[in-house]
């Protein structure tokens, strides 16, 4: 709410003042903000190296703020001493383009804030940060966390729709972002950004892949990790560590029924095009928080496969029990000491978005499919095998995830023997 109000006033004091500057000096102030912001939008990522090491959580604010000042006020310095004075026009014509090229202006300087801010690791403050899904409101639920502990109350406010659609973006009052994002994709398709990859090939919802960054994610825990440096925080496992399986999974939801009941069918399989893709992952002990936990939600993490983003639905444990997320569920792995979390992400996507039949047995990851892990740690997938068969049960990486005692419970029932991991 708060943030609103502060684009509002921010969009009508730039736009005034360009109003009062006279028609020349807006036309070039609305020329060169346009030319910095598609600038610092549009090549943001050829500079996240120089300050993702230092300041990972906040690298991308930054380099988008400094590229468009840089842009923005060194070129109007020199069209300021070159063209010192305005044009005679009729002063109605003066005012009414001045006051639209100042509103184009101010829209293109408030988007690069708005997106520079929205990339911060806020927490989920609606009265200040802009929540761009409506959630179902804040819900007190009494839980008991463990045996012989006292009950806890407890407060949910989850995203109402989910997995959410495109049109379910609720955004800015004035979309000074999206107007951004807009500029740089079309520039990007067939302008000046042109080049072999448009921007929205890669961001497909560039704003909302921001805000998810933020679901799921208690604050003081890191919104990022990052395998651009010598050691990466994010690996595939090693041997084969991407699969579809050819069959079904018992499923249980990952949250207990004090909190939410969701109609899960027992079992879970692929659904004609709609194939279950296991990606088994490895995060290094350099991710995980002080407390020794990796926190992430389904949001922070997609691939990128055909232009679309597709979120896990959840994950495996011990390779045979599917475990169901919601889109802003909070999860937790806790890796073996100074040894690598090993996850088993689990996806629901379309076997022609992302990869080719090889033989009877394995499927080729097709060009341009990516998998990224809260934003910064990505792995090119191009040409991966996949193999059509169940991921294999590994032991030494297995039960890295946290999970409920009310959850554990039912898991108890359909792997007996099961038991969270000790050390």
């Amino acid at each position: 709410m708060l943030f609103n109000f502060l684009v509002v006033v921010l969009v009508g004091a730039i736009a005034y003042y360009h109003y009062a500057q006279g028609m020349l000096s807006s036309m070039i102030s609305m020329v060169i903000a346009m030319f910095a912001a598609a600038i610092a939008i549009g090549y943001h990522e050829s500079f996240m190296g120089m300050a993702s090491n230092r300041l990972p959580e906040s690298a991308l604010a930054i380099i988008v703020v400094v590229l468009f000042a840089i842009t923005y006020i060194l070129p109007r310095l020199v069209f300021d001493k070159i063209v010192p004075g305005n044009v005679r026009v009729p002063l109605v014509m003066d005012k009414i383009i001045a006051g639209v090229c100042g509103i184009i202006a101010a829209l293109s300087a408030v988007g690069v804030l708005a997106v520079a801010f929205q990339s911060m690791p806020w927490s989920e403050t609606p009265a200040f940060v802009p929540s761009r899904l409506e959630h179902a409101g804040t819900q007190t639920v009494t839980v008991t966390p463990s045996p012989g502990k006292r009950e806890i109350d407890a407060e949910f406010n989850e995203v109402k729709k989910d997995p959410p659609a495109s049109d379910d973006d609720v955004g800015l009052w004035i979309p000074a972002d999206r107007f951004v994002i807009g500029l740089v994709s079309h520039q990007s398709d067939q302008g000046a950004l042109a080049g072999d990859r448009p921007f929205r090939s890669i961001h497909p919802n560039f704003l909302m892949q921001l805000y998810m960054g933020r679901l799921g994610i208690e604050t003081g825990g890191q919104r990022t990790v990052s395998n651009l440096g010598k050691n990466p925080e994010l690996r595939l496992a090693e041997g084969d560590a991407l699969f579809a399986p050819p069959g079904d999974f018992p499923q249980l939801d990952a949250e207990v029924d004090q909190i939410r009941k969701r109609n899960l069918d027992e079992r879970i399989s692929s659904n004609g095009n709609d194939i279950l893709f296991v990606v088994r992952v490895n995060i290094s002990w350099a991710a995980v928080d002080g407390d020794r936990l990796f926190r992430f939600s389904p949001g922070a993490i997609r691939i990128l496969a055909n232009g679309k983003d597709y979120h896990p639905i959840g994950t495996l444990e011990d390779a045979k029990l599917f475990i169901s997320n919601r889109i802003d569920d909070f999860v937790f792995a806790k890796p073996p000491q100074n040894t690598a979390a090993g996850i088993d992400l689990v996806f629901r996507i379309p076997r022609d978005d992302f990869a080719t039949p090889t033989t009877e047995t394995t499927l080729t990851i097709k060009e341009g499919v990516v998998l990224e892990v809260k934003r910064l740690a990505r792995l090119d997938l191009k040409d991966k095998v996949v193999q059509i068969a169940y991921p294999p049960y590994n032991e030494s990486t297995a039960r890295t995830i946290l999970r409920k005692n009310a959850t554990a419970e039912k898991m108890k029932k359909i792997l007996p023997g099961w038991e969270p991991r000790k050390d």
